[in-house]
This record gives structure tokens, C-alpha cells and sequence, in this order.
């Protein structure tokens, strides 16, 4: 399928900036994406822990980037991934991502977060992240919306989570990331949540 967020002719996503040179978009989206991040960190709780919100944060954070902020994905998508030798993993269709989202914060919603032990409470958030992440629900930019979006859940119920630990390793929490969502039975590789339990329990320092 033709990739119709990209240039053409390109590997360089299309953005307001029109800048087709990857490294100095790379630069900046971290520029505005420093500022939104701060923005939204102090924002009030005051909407329902949903979908709408979920997409309202991807959004916010990528509003001076890109058009298609806070809209799902319309193509699927592979990634290759250095912990895989350039496999990827098997993100959701498009055409059920908003389905499956839905399921994701039924859970969210029916938990009672407070009332959990140190052990279920990472148990859970990391479940959710790996989830949330497998989704992969936008184009690009579902790492930050994911990490941000579980800070501000977790805000509303006065818990804190360290999310300086994901940006300081990127690559290791990426890498976990993988680990916990790729699955190939025919080649004996399963799911392996170790590692991300480990950045999540090192974030929420409780």
C-alpha cells in the first residue's frame, strides 16, 4: 500500500514546516514537541479517561507538525526495529484500531488503581502501555502520546510517574517496548514483558 503521509519519492513524512530533510525535522518536531510537552504536563484533569482524550493529547502535541494530528491512522504500517533485525512488529490494522482502543479503556476505566498493590499497579501500566503501543494508532509520534498519556491518567489519581526515564532511554524502553508486543510462534519468539516491567517499576518509584 502507498504510504500517502509520506513525500513523494521519499521516507520523509509530510509537514506544515515542508521540511523534506529528516534530520532537521527531526530537530524540529523535538522543539515544538518540548514546549506542547510542558504545556500539557500542567494542564488540569478534567476530562473522562477515553479515546477522545487519548487522540486530543496526540493532537496538542503535534498540532505545529502535522495536518493529520490526532487522526488514527489510515494505512498500516511496519517499522523496522534493531532489537528484531529489521523485522517489525505487527501493529493493529487500521480498520480496527479504534475497536481495539475501545477495549484498551473499557479495562482502564473498570480499574481501580488506587486500591492496588506496587506490584499490580506496574502489572497494570505496563499492560496498558504495551497495549496502547502495539496499537500504534497514529502514523507517527505513539511512543510520546502513550508515555504522556499515562503520566496524565496516572495524574488524576495523584500517582506519579517518572516519564524522564523513557526520553533518558529512548532506545532501551524502545527495545522493551518491542520485546513485550513481538510474537512470531513460528519461529519460537514470544511476548516478553520483563523488561518493560523493569522501566515501569523504575518510573513509578513507589
Amino acid at each position: 500500500m502507498k504510504d500517502i503521509y509520506l513525500y513523494e519519492n521519499t521516507s520523509i513524512l509530510k509537514n506544515k514546516l515542508d521540511i523534506k530533510n529528516q534530520e532537521e525535522l527531526n530537530l524540529a518536531e523535538a522543539d515544538y514537541l518540548l514546549c506542547r510537552i510542558l504545556e500539557v504536563e500542567k494542564l488540569a484533569i478534567d476530562r473522562d479517561i477515553n479515546i477522545h482524550y487519548f487522540k486530543l493529547i496526540h493532537k496538542y502535541l503535534f498540532q505545529d507538525i502535522y495536518e493529520w494530528a490526532g487522526e488514527f491512522r489510515k494505512i498500516d504500517i511496519e517499522k523496522y526495529e534493531r532489537a528484531l533485525n529489521g523485522l517489525s512488529v505487527k501493529y493493529e490494522d487500521f480498520l480496527q484500531i479504534e475497536n481495539k482502543l475501545n477495549t484498551i479503556f473499557e479495562i482502564i476505566n473498570k480499574t481501580d488503581v488506587i486500591s492496588m498493590s506496587k506490584k499490580e499497579l506496574v502489572e497494570h501500566i505496563t499492560d496498558i502501555i504495551a497495549d496502547m503501543w502495539e496499537v500504534h494508532a497514529f502514523r507517527e509520534g505513539n511512543t510520546r502520546t502513550v508515555v504522556l498519556f499515562i503520566y496524565k491518567y496516572l495524574q488524576k489519581y495523584n500517582i506519579n510517574i517518572n516519564k524522564d526515564i523513557f526520553k533518558d532511554n529512548s532506545q532501551y524502553v524502545r527495545d522493551a517496548l518491542v520485546a513485550a508486543t513481538f510474537e512470531d510462534i513460528e519461529i519460537n519468539v514470544y511476548k516478553n514483558k520483563t523488561y518493560l516491567l523493569r522501566v515501569i517499576e523504575d518510573a513509578l518509584n513507589i
